[in-house]
This record gives C-alpha cells, structure tokens and sequence, in this order.
C-alpha cells in the first residue's frame, strides 16, 4: 500500500461513496431505462423461484375453448350465468367473484333470471375504469355510466394525503338492476408497467372523493367476514382488514396487506396457469347434476368465474406472456389469503444498500491483490444477487442492477486511484533516485579532484626543498579531512541508493521465481544479470537447494539464447565411462555398441543453454 495506510484507506471509502452518489444520480437522471431494467430482474427472479403453495379454497372456472365450442360464441346467453350462480349457490360457495361485464341490457326474461340468481347469492360484479383521460367532457359512450352512480359502491372519504392515488375518470359497470343485486362491485383496471406486464394492482382507487375496492379485495372482504368500516388505509403504508375470520379457523385476526402511495399490492404470482388452482370447466359445471353433489362442491370455496379462451381476456405478467385475466384475480386473493405478500424496500434502505456496496466495493479494490480483484467482485457480486434472490423467496423486493453497478464501481474507482498512485509513487521515486545519482557523480568527480590533489601535494612533501613546508602540511592536513567528509557523504547517498537498487532486482527476480530479500543473493542476481549477456561459461556454486537451477534458467532468460533451448543435465546420473559420449556424441562404430551416430548434449544445446547440475559429481579427468 502506498503512503499512510489510515491516509489511503480514507481515500478509498471517500471513493466509495463518490461511486454511490455517481449511481444516484445517473439513475435520476435516467429512471426509466433503470427502473425497467430492475423489472427484468424482478421477473427473472420470479420465475426462477417457481410455484409456490396456493390457498386451497380458491376455485377458478374457466370459460374455456371447450365451453364456447359446446355453447357457442361468447357473449351467452344469459340464462346460462344465471344457471352457474344457482348452481354454485346450491353448492354452498361462501364467495361468487363472477369477473364478466353485465353492462349492457339483453333479453330482459335472462336479464331478470341472472338478476334473480344473483339476488340470492353472494356474487360480486366487476367495474371497468379508465384512469388516463385527463378531460372527460364530451359525449360518453354507450358503454359508459355516470361515475356518480357508483359512488354508493364506495366505502368512505380518504384520511391523510392521498395525492398519489390513481383517480377514475372512466367507468363501464353493470346494468344498474344487477349491481344492486349483487354483493358489492370492485374494478378490474389492471396496472401495466411501461413494458406492459402487469405486476401490480390498485387495491383501492379514488372516486370523486370516496374509496372503491379492487374486484379481488372486495371479494376477499366478503370471504374473510370484514364489513366495510373494518378496512384502514394507510397510503404509501398498508391496508389493514381487521377481526379476519377465515372459513377453516375459529377466532379472527387483522391481516395487513402491504400498498405504495398510490395504493398499489405487488402480486406474489403462484406460478404458471396450468400449475396453479382447481380450474373447471364452465361446460363441466353446468352440466352436472346438483343432486349428486349434495351440496359439498364448492363449500366454504371462493370461486372465480372467468373468460379464458383463446383470443379474449389475456395479460402479459411476469411468469408468462399470455395469462388469463381471472387468473390474474385469483393470484391476487391468492396472494392476500396466503399472506405472501412482497414488499419492496423502502428508499431508506434502498440508498442504505447502496452506500454499503459502494464501500465494499472500494474496500474489495483496497484490501485485495490485483490478480484476485475479479475473481473477488465475481463473488461478491454473486453473494448479493443470491442474497436478493433468497429474500424474494421470504417476501423483500431489493433493487439488483444499481447496487450491482454502484459495487463495480467502487472497486473500479479505488483500482484506478491505486494505479495512479503507483505510477505517481514510480516518478516520485525515480526522480529521487536520478537526483542522488547526480549528486552521487558531483561528490565523486569532487574526490577524485582531492585525491588528485593530496598526491600533488605528498609529491611536493618528498622532495628535500619541500620537506619542512608548514604550509603544505597544513593544505595537506585539510585536504585530508575534506577527503574524509566526501567519502562520508559517498556513503551515505549509497545508502540511500541501495533500497532503490534493492527494490527493482527484487521485482527482476520474482519475475525469474526468485523470491528473496537477502542483500548477498540479490548481488549474486545483479552478476548473473551481467554475464547472461555474454557467452562465457558461468559456475554456480551453492548448496543443495539454494537455487542454483533457477539461476540458470534466470541466466537463460535473461540471455541472447533465450529463443534456442536450455539444456538441463544431472552429470550424476552419467555413467563415468559414457560420460564423453553422452556430452560430445559420437558416429556409428565409434567403439563397441555404437550402432547409430548420437547427438551430443553439446551440439542439442547449440546456440542454446547447457547447463551442467552437480557437475562436481563428475570425474575429474572427465571434468578437465
């Protein structure tokens, strides 16, 4: 580490947040790209997850391709909706969430049959809104009603802010004789995110001043024994249904179903539409026969009746591109009656998350060797998105992408302030050594000047005239003592010379594998330096496992030779009297056993390196 380590390391964490505040205000700037990257993620980890339990009294009947082919094109007749309810009502269904839109009259002997079953059951109806439309004068449609007319549907004024909350401005809803037959009325406008997916829905919306219900929240009120002044509404917080009885216990409890500011549930999907709930065929249904069933079927159950088919009521959502809208309902209650629901962080822990990254980014890039910094952002990147992954599984919402970059870019920053560091410390460093080498050739040239001159003036001395010269005793005298201080000074910039010298033939020998401190060794490094760029024979003397084969190979490196190759010999393995052969070769018939001309060790090592291990095991007459 460079300087001060308390210094640097400071430094580090003030670039670790720089990297934290650089996130923040790119994805400011830039929120939309952001958040629908963080969406992919959330829907990656969603399907990853897989299918989760559903609550068992959730029953979907669909009507599917088979029914429409068997009853024919949809919208029916409505005698047939009105023989479903009876038929579910018979069977004791403790809910009816019937998710089709009665909003235009029909024939009114069906229009007064559906009205009738519906009055005898405890069906729920849905209502269309439009939250979009910013001017809503004009001529309405057919399909429209007066939002007026649905305001008793509603449960009361908000408390608090409620400026976020969506607002209708839009409506198409039941005839008005088959809402007021029915239990209650909730809306099914769904929330798209940008990219059309929906993965949320507005529990509750605002309607000139009053709440309305979603079609699922409605239903789930009824099915959990919750009248309407037990429901609380704490925008931006939760939705709290207080004194919930549920069919299968015997006490009641407040479920708390977390909602954003404007009044929004993330829906905890169950998994893919063939994989989850009891799904019946609405041709299945209407035709069995209620006798038999004793009026078991559909005890204590929610049932969803809804449009399946192909072509008509299909949603994109994070588990599947084409997902029936009933079944969108249904996860909703699923979602609340399981109480699994998922809360995203908030922007507290959101900006927490980030500043703690951003540190251990920069921490990673200043604790970490180079050649591990990867490997060590690899992991640490994985241990985080493995961490978002398993609190999805329990519930907790984290953001992925802006923690994810706000670590790569701590560690990034700390990695290039490192780097200039480096190479500001290398110039510092070389400039101080360049001027120790000046000032060490100034003191020199200065010596070498006395030296002459103490001998001019010793030469002087030994001639008789001179002999008794007190003045020359005197220069010579100083002289001496101005020759002492030089070499004084010699010393000392040696000595500072000597780390500098150290330091760059360590780093020549670790690039050698040579690792070592010691003073003896690296002058023994900085001869082998010299001699690798001649041709003379080189004897390396040392005990056993000193290192004198990486020496070699280091001299082999460093040498003209390198491109040829380094010959290695143990000669103790050589036996005495093949000794020659071995080393210089020989021609076929040379001597007895000599079938075949052989390459010496010599010519194989040509314009290469030979090097000759434990060559004092050798014979000395082979030796010389």
């Amino acid at each position: 580490m460079l300087g001060s380590d308390h210094e640097t390391l400071k430094k580090c964490l003030w670039l670790g947040l720089l990297a934290s505040l650089i996130v923040f205000t790119i994805t400011s700037v830039f929120t939309d790209i952001f958040n629908d990257w963080e969406l992919k993620t959330y829907d990656y980890r969603m399907r990853a997850r897989g299918k989760i339990k559903t609550y068992p009294n959730i029953i979907l009947i669909d009507i599917d391709d088979r029914s429409i082919k068997s009853i024919g094109r949809f919208p029916w007749d409505r005698s047939y909706h009105a023989k479903m309810i009876e038929i579910l009502t018979s069977n004791n269904a403790h809910t009816i969430a019937y998710d089709i839109l009665f909003h235009q009259p029909s024939d009114k002997k069906n229009d007064d049959l559906l009205i009738e079953a519906t009055k005898e059951s405890k069906t729920y109806y849905p209502v269309g809104f439009d939250f979009t439309f910013t001017d809503i004068s004009g001529t309405k449609s057919s399909e429209e009603v007066d939002i007026e007319y649905l305001k008793s549907y509603g449960f009361g004024r908000f408390l608090g802010d409620s400026k976020e909350i969506l607002s209708v401005k839009r409506a198409i809803a039941p005839m008005e004789k088959i809402a007021d037959a029915s239990k209650g009325l909730g809306h099914i406008s769904s929330n798209r995110d940008r990219d059309g997916v929906i993965r949320r829905v507005p529990l509750v919306v605002e309607l000139k001043g009053v709440l309305f219900p979603s079609f699922a929240l409605i239903s789930v009120m009824n099915y959990l024994d919750v009248p309407e002044d037990k429901i609380i509404i704490h925008l931006g917080k939760n939705i709290t249904l207080k004194g919930a009885l549920f069919p299968e216990e015997d006490r009641r409890r407040d479920i708390v179903i977390p909602i954003d500011d404007k009044g929004m549930m993330l829906i905890n999907y169950a998994g893919k539409w063939i994989d989850t709930f009891r799904h019946y065929s609405f041709k299945n249904i209407i035709d069995i026969d209620t006798t038999d069933s004793e009026g078991e079927l559909f005890k204590d159950n929610i049932v969803i009746v809804s449009n399946s088919a192909s072509g008509y009521d299909i949603k994109p959502i994070p588990i599947e591109n084409s997902y029936p809208g009933g079944g969108i309902h249904a996860n909703i209650i699923n979602t609340i009656l399981t109480e699994h629901f998922l809360v995203e962080a908030n922007l507290l822990l959101k900006v927490l998350i980030i500043l703690a990254l951003g540190l251990i980014g920069a921490l990673s890039g200043f604790f970490i060797k180079w050649h591990y910094k990867i490997a060590s952002l690899i992991l640490l990147l994985s241990g985080y998105i493995m961490m978002s992954f398993y609190l999805f599984k329990v519930g907790v919402v984290l953001q992925v992408l802006s923690p994810a970059i706000t670590l790569i870019l701590g560690s990034m920053l700390v990695s290039f302030y490192q780097i200039q560091s480096e190479r500001n410390a290398v110039i510092s460093l070389s400039e101080e050594k360049q001027t120790l080498k000046l000032e060490l050739e100034l003191i020199s040239k200065k010596l070498t000047e006395k030296e002459d001159e103490i001998i001019q003036i010793l030469t002087k001395l030994s001639n008789q005239e001179h002999f008794t010269d007190s003045h020359l005793k005197e220069k010579l005298r100083i002289g001496k003592d101005e020759k002492e201080i030089l070499e004084k000074k010699k010393v000392m910039i040696l000595r500072q010379l000597s780390p500098f010298e150290s330091e760059v033939l360590q780093k020549e020998t670790e690039n050698h594998h040579i690792v070592t401190r010691s003073r003896k060794l690296l002058e023994a490094f900085d001869l082998a330096k010299k001699v690798a760029s001649t041709d003379h024979g080189v004897l390396l003397l040392g005990e056993s496992g000193t290192g004198k084969e990486l020496f070699a190979k280091a001299i082999h490196a460093m040498s003209k030779r390198n491109q040829k190759e380094l010959v290695t010999v143990n000669v103790a393995s050589i036996v005495p009297t093949l000794a020659e052969s071995e080393l210089f070769g020989h021609v076929k018939g040379a001597f007895a056993g000599a079938e075949r001309n052989r390459e010496g060790l010599f010519q194989k090592a040509d314009k290469g390196t030979l090097f000759l291990d434990e060559i004092g095991d050798l014979h000395p007459d082979i030796q010389a």
